[in-house]
């Protein structure tokens, strides 16, 4: 017991934390340091600019929250039966591990192409 409730107390202080053992709910402003120590290395990665409105596809989540023509970095997991996609963006001087979440999404697994 004392082990969970330890580990309870890490996931909080990290900005990212655990529900129903496996669900992973990661709250804007994290770090990828941050990110990393909670779910380990992503399945995939991709850097995009944001293009201007209207498209479509999972970036969508980005409109508002970050102008176009920003540099975001994509993490992508897979966690049982979805893809969690967490967003990050920030300078582009700024060392990518200086930049924060955005925010994130859910997709059932293969619903994203």
């Amino acid at each position: 017991m004392k082990q969970l409730s330890l580990f309870s107390l890490l996931i909080l202080f990290n900005g990212c934390h655990a529900n129903n053992g496996n669900a992973l709910i990661v709250k804007v402003g994290s770090s990828h340091e941050e990110l990393r120590t909670l779910a380990g290395n992503p399945e995939r990665v991709q850097e995009f600019k944001l293009p201007e409105t209207p498209f479509s596809g999972p970036q969508e989540s980005l409109t508002g929250l970050v102008p176009a023509g920003t540099l975001v970095e994509e993490w992508v997991y897979v966690i049982d039966k979805e893809e969690l996609y967490v967003w990050f963006a920030g300078q582009e001087d700024q060392s990518k591990d200086e930049w924060q979440v955005v925010t994130s999404a859910r997709y059932p697994v293969g619903a994203v192409y």
